[in-house]
């Protein structure tokens, strides 16, 4: 099909960008010059400089950009977003957050075989699949300051990793460890995270053998009621960005907040390719 079509259409408004990541930057500027919005799924692309030229002609062009982070429309983490703002943890000491999933080979064959490279994919486990988390994480905590992390390929013939570990420095208290992989045994897709401060903890899981929950302690009691709570607005990403659209109302991530998740990463891969070294982060 050709793009062209839809981009000499006055009656498109928006192109939703879902081609391999390492075409994101590509499209989205065809895109914009030809005067679209543009949606971009996840991660924005493969390196945070492709990223920058987007961020750039969306502001040139007075038009719309924005990523699809579908966790931020979700109300558990708005609601621990509130948590972390109202200073219930106390001073942040920990973060942990861990994402298994089964990936098979013919996964990384389809469509060209695009997955787990490093040109198209822009990363494994921690890319592809651990996006969502890398975005939640620093949604919750905002940017490290630097960060080391270790990678291998275990099971799968890609060139990126199928488990990545990483630690995330904030230069005061708090410590985030990060891992995720994409060789479990299991057909899942296992979070668990956990949160704990001077004041209060919090630990969920979903997707795993427990009965998907998350848990709020203080003052030496567990509740499942969330101390802030908050409503879901939109369904997905999609849905808030077309509210956008039509009100002039801020993006979820917009993509001056989407690129935070690529320079992560971009710093995570720098410092797995020089032996777990700390790597300034932006």
């Amino acid at each position: 099909m050709d793009i062209n079509k839809f981009l000499a259409d006055p009656k498109v408004e928006v192109v939703y960008v879902v081609t391999p990541t390492g075409l994101h930057g590509s499209v989205a500027e065809m895109a914009l010059k030809a005067g679209k919005h543009v949606l971009t799924t996840k991660p924005m692309d493969v390196s945070a400089e492709n990223c920058r030229r987007m961020i750039d002609l969306a502001k040139q062009k007075n038009l719309l950009l924005g990523v699809d982070f579908d966790l931020r429309q979700d109300e558990f983490n708005l609601s621990l977003k509130k948590a972390f703002e109202a200073g219930w943890f106390g001073r942040v000491l920990s973060l942990n957050d861990s994402l298994m999933v089964q990936r098979l080979d013919p996964y990384f064959l389809e469509n060209g075989g695009w997955r787990g490279t490093w040109k198209f994919d822009g990363g494994g486990a921690m890319c592809n699949q651990g996006i969502h988390e890398v975005d939640r994480i620093q949604f919750l905590a905002g940017m490290p300051r630097r960060v080391r992390a270790t990678i291998k390929t275990q099971t799968h013939k890609i060139e990126c990793e199928d488990i990545g570990i990483t630690e995330w420095d904030y230069g005061a208290d708090l410590t985030v460890r990060f891992c995720a992989a994409t060789s479990y045994p299991m057909p899942a897709w296992y979070v668990r995270l956990e949160i704990y401060g001077t004041a209060g903890a919090f630990v969920c899981n979903s997707g795993g053998p427990e009965r998907q929950a998350a848990y709020y302690g203080k003052d030496g009691k567990w509740t499942e009621t969330a101390p802030f709570p908050a409503e879901r607005k939109f369904r997905q990403g999609s849905d808030a960005f077309a509210y956008s659209v039509r009100t002039g109302a801020p993006l979820p991530a917009a993509g001056d907040e989407g690129i935070k998740s690529r320079i992560i990463l971009d710093a995570m891969y720098e410092s797995a390719k020089n032996d777990g070294a700390w790597i300034k982060v932006g």
